[in-house]
């Protein structure tokens, strides 16, 4: 099992970089001494002295290099640089850079005074642009105060395939679980009877990360402001037929387009609708996609925007896709679901067997809820916004009927201690599967998971979990999950690659 590690916060690398000068200042006065002792001694000795200045000089280097990336927001044009550095200086050498990694290589050099030698020594780190609590299967960010628990019922289980960090005491109950090290902060430990390794981390611990969530929380106030404008009295009902947001007139105009209805309604007992275009459908009330009383289990809905284009849909109020008679609703690419939820018992709710949504970005600023086999797929990002209040605040996805599965990226900042629920209503953890990155965080001290009879593959990021608990669930970190990119909010962030850092 590879070993999770920690690069130092930004606030200490400075003293960091102090320590290496004091270091090879000191190495420096030390190799002056020794004249006592033979020619040949002397230069053996200040070989090895100039090579441990040298890999300090690497290391200082490489510190350096790693916080000029995190002020660069494009790592696709990476060169070569040379700079002094103490008594010798370093060399940062790129051997691939995309945007989402480099990898490099920090090359120290002194020049021994006894034989003009350039003594090197070299680290080869990639870094990547994510954060380094996303390296771990499970994170707790903050300690809750009592103990945090994995652990079971009704004869399940839980397992996490991976390293997991904790800011609190964590408990392992029999038969559960953690394939890798458990790290927690050196002030508290491990208990219980399950299986696991423990290791304790001396402070500054490992902080949470906090998403910049200035790119959704734009995009929410650019389709507000569509939504304030909209006056219309008129509502729109689809039955079988073709709906083209760019000939949609008088109800659409404008560029980009925008179609303005009071109510928005697909439906059809067999048949299909199909939307495609390029523009926004803003909805001064409720949506609902194939999912009222005239829709059945043969009625199809396919949402196609325009080669390069992307269609919005933005409500007031409720916004629901699908239902649970299983008609077929699909999107295929590049749309985007928005509820206000002006009121605390509204949302953007998507479910039903056959509603298959593929790289969406669903969003809402109270809640989002996800189930009974809905397919949520190909790198999607869901983003729930901190309401105001904890009301029905909260991004939700369950099982129950069918197989309910998220692949991409989850956000909640909800302030809620079940601000991300992912759980199934009955005990089997296959009835609930998420792929990706799984990210709660309301406040320093608010916000959190609530993780049961579920599967995870990828990371799951959260400041506490609801009960001190995770139950019946396998959680699995996985590189091949993760996106390939980092989601909006954590571009900033800079982590490097365990074969490459000295461990803990």
């Amino acid at each position: 099992m590879s070993q999770i590690y920690f690069r130092k916060r930004k606030e200490e690398r400075g003293v960091v970089l102090v320590g290496t000068l004091g270091l090879l200042v000191f190495l420096g006065l030390f190799g002056a001494v020794g004249t006592s002792v033979t020619l040949s001694s002397v230069a053996v000795h200040a070989t090895h002295i100039q090579g441990t200045q040298s890999l300090a000089i690497a290391d200082a280097g490489a510190e350096w290099y790693l916080e000029q990336l995190e002020g660069d927001a494009d790592w696709t044009n990476e060169v070569n640089q040379t700079l002094t550095f103490a008594e010798g200086s370093f060399t940062i050498s790129i051997a691939a850079a995309t945007a989402a990694q480099v990898t490099f290589t920090s090359t120290g050099s002194v020049v021994s005074p006894l034989s003009g030698v350039t003594v090197q020594r070299t680290v080869t780190m990639t870094a990547e642009k994510l954060p380094p609590a996303f390296k771990f299967a499970l994170y707790q960010g903050r300690d809750p105060g009592s103990n945090f628990r994995l652990t079971t019922t009704s004869g399940n289980h839980t397992t996490v395939t991976g390293d997991m960090w904790s800011r609190g005491v964590v408990r392992i109950d029999v038969n559960n679980s953690v394939t890798g090290t458990t790290y927690v902060a050196d002030s508290e430990s491990v208990i219980g009877a399950g299986t696991y390794t423990a290791k304790l981390i001396a402070a500054p611990y490992l902080s949470m990360p906090v998403i910049d969530a200035t790119a959704y929380t734009t995009l929410i106030s650019g389709y507000n402001a569509l939504l304030d404008a909209n006056s219309s009295t008129v509502s729109r009902t689809l039955t079988n037929t073709n709906f083209d947001i760019a000939v949609a007139s008088p109800d659409c105009s404008g560029s980009p387009v925008v179609c303005n209805f009071r109510n928005f309604t697909t439906r059809g007992l067999g048949g299909t609708v199909n939307i495609t275009g390029n523009g926004t459908i803003c909805i001064n009330r409720t949506g609902s996609l194939h999912n009222g009383s005239q829709v059945n289990s043969t009625s199809n809905l396919v949402i196609t925007p325009d080669a390069g284009g992307s269609i919005t849909v933005i409500t007031n109020r409720n916004l629901n896709i699908g239902k649970n008679n299983n008609p077929t609703v699909s999107c295929n690419g590049n749309c985007t679901f928005y509820s206000r939820t002006q009121a605390s018992n509204q949302r953007l709710r998507i479910f039903g067997q056959n509603t298959s949504l593929n790289d969406v970005l669903l969003m809402s600023n109270r809640r989002v809820t996800v189930q009974n086999g809905a397919d949520i797929g190909s790198d999607s990002v869901a983003f729930v916004n901190y309401a105001g209040d904890n009301s029905n605040n909260r991004f939700e996805i369950f099982g129950a009927a069918g197989v309910t599965t998220f692949d991409g990226t989850l956000i909640s900042l909800s302030r809620r201690t079940d601000g991300l629920t992912i759980r199934n209503g009955g005990a089997s953890k296959a009835n609930v599967s998420v792929t990706g990155l799984v990210y709660e965080r309301g406040t320093a001290t608010t916000g959190g998971c609530f993780i049961e009879d579920a599967s995870v593959s990828g990371s799951v990021v959260c400041n506490v979990y609801q009960n001190n608990r995770i139950r019946n669930a396998a959680i699995i970190y996985s590189t091949a999950s993760l996106p390939s990119t980092p989601p909006a909010g954590f571009e900033n962030s800079v982590s490097v690659q365990s074969n490459s850092w000295d461990g803990l």
